[in-house]
């Protein structure tokens, strides 16, 4: 929340949208016509409602594992009108409440109705 605010304060276009390097991959795999979940933790805020429902739009299966009293972590992005970005970041939950088990679990929720054709992991720390 905080992020958006100090972001709202020094633009006038705002965009908020689930992102990072393996929900954007399981985006464009959903949007080629591709079965898609995506697996990550998130918090308990309203900026993990909020990707969740993206996972939503996009017709991904939601496999993501909810860590209780901490929040999802954020990115903002800044673009100046010459198209250079600056990011800041928020890590919030992260991986660091995601184990082994709950991939497991999230790979043989996924496969019940079939084999996984690709699992893609992205490692980011």
């Amino acid at each position: 929340e905080r992020l958006k605010s100090a972001a709202a304060a020094v633009s006038s276009s705002l965009v908020s949208q689930c992102g990072g390097c393996a929900c954007n991959t399981a985006k464009v795999l959903a949007c080629l016509g591709c079965d898609t979940a995506f697996c990550g933790s998130l918090g308990s805020n309203s900026v993990g409602q909020c990707f969740r429902e993206g996972l939503f739009q996009y017709n991904l299966k939601d496999l993501t594992i909810q860590a209780e009293d901490v929040d999802t972590g954020e990115v903002l992005c800044l673009v100046t009108p010459d198209g250079e970005r600056s990011f800041a970041y928020r890590t919030g939950v992260a991986s660091d409440s995601l184990a082994a088990a709950d991939l497991c679990e999230a790979i043989d929720h996924a496969t019940k109705n079939g084999p996984i054709d690709l699992v893609y992991f992205d490692i980011y720390t």
